[in-house]
């Protein structure tokens, strides 16, 4: 004889399912997510969130001085300050690549 099932069995069973696909779901998530990692589109992902970090805390820096001096004045220092970084980083770095090139 087949046995009839009660309502909470019937509701176990759908909560039972219901976490098993949660977990299944999890694991996929995971899984793909260290593809991606793999895959070097985790680090663009970061390299995008450091930006946008880096632009709002900028945007602060710059708000938070033009309360004391003339905003065009700030902008153009905050600016400079970038390009002279930029231009010692690219030096530094075409210093390291002629002193490894050298050394082959």
């Amino acid at each position: 004889m087949a046995r009839e099932a009660n309502v909470g069995e019937a509701a176990l069973r759908v909560y039972e399912t219901g976490q098993a696909l949660t977990l299944q779901r999890l694991e996929f998530w995971m899984a793909e997510a260290r593809m991606h990692a793999r895959s070097g589109a985790g680090a663009l992902f970061a390299a995008c969130v450091a930006f946008a970090g880096w632009f709002y805390f900028v945007a602060g820096v710059i708000n938070a001085l033009a309360r004391e001096y003339p905003r065009f004045a700030v902008e153009m220092s905050v600016g400079g300050f970038h390009v002279v970084l930029a231009l010692a980083l690219f030096t530094i770095s075409q210093r390291a690549l002629a002193g490894h090139g050298g050394r082959s």
